[in-house]
Protein backbone atom coordinates (compact mmCIF):
# COMPACT_ATOMS: atom_id res chain seq x y z
CA UNK A 1 0.00 0.00 0.00
CA UNK A 2 1.91 3.17 -1.23
CA UNK A 3 1.51 6.67 1.37
CA UNK A 4 -0.56 9.40 0.20
CA UNK A 5 0.95 12.63 -0.35
CA UNK A 6 -0.04 15.63 2.01
CA UNK A 7 0.80 19.24 1.00
CA UNK A 8 1.48 21.40 4.04
CA UNK A 9 -1.29 24.89 4.08
CA UNK A 10 -0.79 27.73 5.86
CA UNK A 11 -3.57 30.12 6.86
CA UNK A 12 -2.31 33.56 7.95
CA UNK A 13 -4.21 34.60 10.68
CA UNK A 14 -3.47 38.43 10.19
CA UNK A 15 -6.32 38.81 8.36
CA UNK A 16 -9.80 38.84 9.32
CA UNK A 17 -11.40 35.42 10.19
CA UNK A 18 -14.88 34.85 7.99
CA UNK A 19 -17.50 34.51 10.10
CA UNK A 20 -19.37 31.08 9.96
CA UNK A 21 -22.79 30.99 10.66
CA UNK A 22 -23.25 29.19 13.78
CA UNK A 23 -24.97 25.33 13.61
CA UNK A 24 -28.55 25.60 14.71
CA UNK A 25 -27.72 21.70 15.97
CA UNK A 26 -24.56 22.02 18.24
CA UNK A 27 -26.03 22.03 21.59
CA UNK A 28 -22.67 22.24 23.38
CA UNK A 29 -18.99 23.55 21.78
CA UNK A 30 -16.02 23.24 24.18
CA UNK A 31 -12.39 22.20 24.14
CA UNK A 32 -11.07 18.57 25.17
CA UNK A 33 -9.95 16.90 28.10
CA UNK A 34 -8.16 13.72 28.67
CA UNK A 35 -11.63 12.60 29.83
CA UNK A 36 -12.93 12.86 25.80
CA UNK A 37 -10.10 10.14 24.99
CA UNK A 38 -12.85 7.12 23.98
CA UNK A 39 -15.30 9.99 22.59
CA UNK A 40 -12.58 11.25 20.54
CA UNK A 41 -11.28 8.09 19.15
CA UNK A 42 -14.83 6.80 18.35
CA UNK A 43 -15.68 10.00 16.42
CA UNK A 44 -12.15 9.73 14.70
CA UNK A 45 -12.62 6.07 13.35
CA UNK A 46 -16.68 6.79 12.33
CA UNK A 47 -14.94 10.20 10.79
CA UNK A 48 -12.49 8.72 8.79
CA UNK A 49 -13.41 5.33 7.84
CA UNK A 50 -14.21 4.88 4.09
CA UNK A 51 -12.40 8.03 3.34
CA UNK A 52 -9.12 9.00 1.67
CA UNK A 53 -7.51 9.13 4.98
CA UNK A 54 -8.94 5.45 6.18
CA UNK A 55 -5.50 3.58 6.69
CA UNK A 56 -7.52 -0.05 8.02
CA UNK A 57 -7.04 1.08 11.41
CA UNK A 58 -9.30 0.09 14.23
CA UNK A 59 -10.79 1.97 17.30
CA UNK A 60 -7.70 0.66 19.35
CA UNK A 61 -5.89 2.70 16.72
CA UNK A 62 -7.93 5.46 16.81
CA UNK A 63 -7.66 5.78 20.66
CA UNK A 64 -3.63 5.36 20.60
CA UNK A 65 -4.04 8.11 18.13
CA UNK A 66 -5.80 10.62 20.33
CA UNK A 67 -4.00 9.20 23.36
CA UNK A 68 -1.23 10.38 21.49
CA UNK A 69 -2.49 13.50 20.81
CA UNK A 70 -2.76 14.35 24.43
CA UNK A 71 0.67 13.24 25.72
CA UNK A 72 2.46 15.31 22.84
CA UNK A 73 1.70 19.58 22.44
CA UNK A 74 -1.68 19.95 22.53
CA UNK A 75 -3.34 23.10 21.72
CA UNK A 76 -6.49 22.32 24.05
CA UNK A 77 -7.62 26.64 24.07
CA UNK A 78 -7.48 26.42 20.17
CA UNK A 79 -9.28 22.76 20.15
CA UNK A 80 -12.96 22.18 20.24
CA UNK A 81 -16.00 19.42 20.22
CA UNK A 82 -18.99 20.19 19.43
CA UNK A 83 -21.91 17.90 20.80
CA UNK A 84 -25.58 17.72 19.72
CA UNK A 85 -27.07 16.78 22.60
CA UNK A 86 -24.65 14.63 24.15
CA UNK A 87 -23.10 13.00 21.31
CA UNK A 88 -20.11 14.38 19.99
CA UNK A 89 -20.36 14.77 16.17
CA UNK A 90 -17.46 16.81 15.19
CA UNK A 91 -14.04 18.02 16.19
CA UNK A 92 -10.46 20.18 15.77
CA UNK A 93 -7.65 19.10 17.58
CA UNK A 94 -5.02 21.40 17.37
CA UNK A 95 -0.83 20.87 18.63
CA UNK A 96 2.27 22.83 18.55
CA UNK A 97 4.77 22.09 15.35
CA UNK A 98 7.94 23.81 15.14
CA UNK A 99 6.71 26.48 17.23
CA UNK A 100 3.50 27.19 15.46
CA UNK A 101 0.01 25.70 15.64
CA UNK A 102 -1.29 22.83 13.72
CA UNK A 103 -4.51 21.71 12.93
CA UNK A 104 -3.99 17.43 13.19
CA UNK A 105 -7.50 16.77 13.10
CA UNK A 106 -10.99 18.14 12.24
CA UNK A 107 -13.74 15.12 12.01
CA UNK A 108 -17.24 14.91 11.70
CA UNK A 109 -19.14 11.91 12.10
CA UNK A 110 -20.96 10.63 9.02
CA UNK A 111 -24.39 11.76 10.12
CA UNK A 112 -23.29 15.28 10.09
CA UNK A 113 -21.45 15.95 7.35
CA UNK A 114 -22.43 18.70 4.71
CA UNK A 115 -24.14 20.60 7.53
CA UNK A 116 -21.32 23.13 8.29
CA UNK A 117 -19.71 21.34 11.32
CA UNK A 118 -16.30 21.21 10.57
CA UNK A 119 -16.32 25.02 9.29
CA UNK A 120 -17.85 26.07 12.81
CA UNK A 121 -14.93 24.09 14.47
CA UNK A 122 -12.50 25.34 12.29
CA UNK A 123 -13.80 29.06 12.24
CA UNK A 124 -13.61 28.84 16.59
CA UNK A 125 -10.42 27.28 16.77
CA UNK A 126 -8.87 29.58 13.81
CA UNK A 127 -10.11 32.83 16.23
CA UNK A 128 -9.23 31.86 19.02
CA UNK A 129 -5.84 31.33 17.76
CA UNK A 130 -5.93 35.03 16.03
CA UNK A 131 -6.94 35.99 19.73
CA UNK A 132 -3.96 34.36 21.76
CA UNK A 133 -2.18 36.74 19.19
CA UNK A 134 -0.44 33.47 17.18
CA UNK A 135 0.49 34.84 13.64
CA UNK A 136 -0.37 31.50 11.60
CA UNK A 137 -1.71 28.29 11.97
CA UNK A 138 -0.49 24.74 9.25
CA UNK A 139 -2.70 21.95 8.39
CA UNK A 140 -1.20 19.00 6.30
CA UNK A 141 -3.82 17.86 4.10
CA UNK A 142 -3.81 14.51 1.72
CA UNK A 143 -3.93 15.08 -1.62
CA UNK A 144 -7.35 14.49 -2.85
CA UNK A 145 -9.23 15.78 -0.02
CA UNK A 146 -11.15 17.91 -1.79
CA UNK A 147 -13.33 18.19 0.91
CA UNK A 148 -10.61 19.49 3.49
CA UNK A 149 -8.66 21.01 0.60
CA UNK A 150 -11.89 23.53 0.21
CA UNK A 151 -12.29 23.79 3.84
CA UNK A 152 -9.14 25.18 4.59
CA UNK A 153 -9.36 27.64 1.28
CA UNK A 154 -12.80 28.64 2.66
CA UNK A 155 -10.52 29.69 5.39
CA UNK A 156 -7.82 31.83 3.68
CA UNK A 157 -5.37 28.52 3.67
CA UNK A 158 -2.73 28.37 0.71
CA UNK A 159 -0.62 25.59 0.01
CA UNK A 160 3.38 25.75 1.32
CA UNK A 161 6.53 23.94 0.53
CA UNK A 162 7.54 22.32 3.40
CA UNK A 163 10.07 24.16 5.29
Amino acid sequence: MSESVKHLYTVDLQHKIADEPASQIITELRSPARDDLETLGQLMLDAYMGTIDDEGEGLAEAYDEVEAYFDDAPLLAASYIAFVDEAAVSAILLSVWRGDPLVGYVMTHPAYKNQGLAGVVLRVALQSLADARWAKVYAFITEGNTASEALFRSAGAVKTPVF
